[in-house]
């Protein structure tokens, strides 16, 4: 396999990890009573997008320094491991404000 489509397949396969993240996130938000959207398309990072008065919140998962993350903003106040068991109970709280 060339170095070329090794680096294409691992690209995808973050690719997957990353929409599946989001979509365990939605789905844990809409056990708590938050009506999530997932949101795809070719010019946007994917992400959950939160629909509020004050305007919608857009969480996205990356990988950052080997782990996992939701972040719905710049600050490190606003990421958490998408691992964390308080991750969408933290995330509905946001929306909330």
């Amino acid at each position: 396999m060339s170095s070329a489509a090794t680096e294409q397949g691992s690209t995808l396969e973050m690719a997957q990890q990353q929409y599946v993240h989001l979509v365990r996130l939605a789905w844990d938000l809409h056990t708590l009573g938050v009506s999530p959207a997932v949101e795809l398309g070719p010019e946007r990072v994917p992400a959950v997008r939160i629909s509020r008065a004050r305007g919608p919140i857009r969480v996205m998962a990356w990988l950052t320094d080997g782990a996992w993350v939701f972040t719905w903003g710049r600050s490190r106040d606003q990421r958490i491991e998408v691992f964390d068991t308080r991750a969408a109970a933290r995330i509905a709280r946001v929306a909330e404000e």
